[in-house]
């Protein structure tokens, strides 16, 4: 990469106009960009990778102590998300190489690459390798939830009993989290585990699709919003004709006969989540 000049890069790439192409060349163009953007993320993440063996590792970290300092003013970016980066870069050139090898070809973006890397960042060596190159195979294609559906039942069939494990430490991790956002408004968000947020969101919804009045204008996320809030103040909904104050949520788990029967550890299949171990 001697003499490699972003500059020039960059203006071999703001020289195509797209203005003379039909709509068939335009798409064409499109995914083409997308996979040349992919291949330039694949080589940061080389790079990145190969800059943090230039800094000796400290106690009780994977790389120096000030890498995530230098690339972080490097690419403008918080120190958090330069130590993101780095070690989603690492993950990806020492434990799941077929992850690296898709991004570089096109056929993954840097955001389905993470879900993968993110995935399986607790399994060793052996096992992250093996359900990154499966998951990878079945990738192309798809989005980004089918891929986090792809990989979650991957992990969880690589690894029955340590799902168990990671899922109670997980659990202890549960949460509330309130971050201001634009215009008076903000974000609240509860890190709960599977089947009590589907328990939640299945009895939000299900206040919020019953027994509306006429004229209520309200959308349904408006209404879920709105249903969830008086729930949790004790409040009545005034456009609504009943609280259904007896309503009990309705959850679906899909499981295997063989799995029930002790035969295997197949995952199940929580509705509106994916797979559980």
């Amino acid at each position: 990469m001697i003499g490699f000049n972003p500059e020039v890069m960059a203006g071999l790439l703001a020289g195509c106009d797209p203005s003379g192409l039909d709509a068939e060349s335009l798409l064409a163009v499109l995914g083409g960009m997308e996979r040349v953007i992919a291949t330039a993320h694949a080589v940061q993440a080389r790079v990145m990778a190969e800059f943090t063996r230039h800094r000796p590792a400290t106690p009780g970290r994977p790389f120096g102590e000030f890498v995530a300092d230098e690339v972080a003013v490097e690419l403008s970016v918080t120190r958090r998300a330069a130590e993101n980066r780095i070690a989603q870069a690492v993950e990806m050139t020492c434990r799941t190489p077929a992850v690296l090898h898709a991004l570089q070809r096109g056929t993954l973006d840097l955001y389905r690459a993470k879900v993968i890397i993110d995935a399986t960042y607790r399994l060793d060596d052996e096992a992250a390798a093996r359900v990154a190159t499966q998951v990878v195979n079945k990738a192309e294609g798809r989005n980004a939830s089918q891929v986090r559906a792809l990989v979650r039942r991957a992990v969880l069939q690589a690894d029955p009993d340590g799902a168990q494990r990671r899922h109670e430490r997980a659990r202890a991790d549960r949460r509330m989290i309130l971050t201001p956002a634009e215009d008076g408004m903000a974000e609240l968000v509860a890190i709960l585990p599977s089947e009590q947020a589907v328990a939640v969101y299945q009895r939000v919804d299900g206040l919020a699709r019953g027994g509306r009045v006429a004229g209520d204008q309200r959308s349904a996320d408006e209404r879920r919003a709105d249903a969830f809030v008086n729930v949790l103040l004790g409040r009545r909904d005034p456009c609504a004709i009943s609280q259904s104050e007896g309503l009990r949520p309705l959850v679906h788990v899909t499981v295997a006969a063989t799995t029930l029967a002790g035969a295997d550890h197949k995952p199940g299949t929580l509705d509106r989540y994916g797979p559980i171990p």
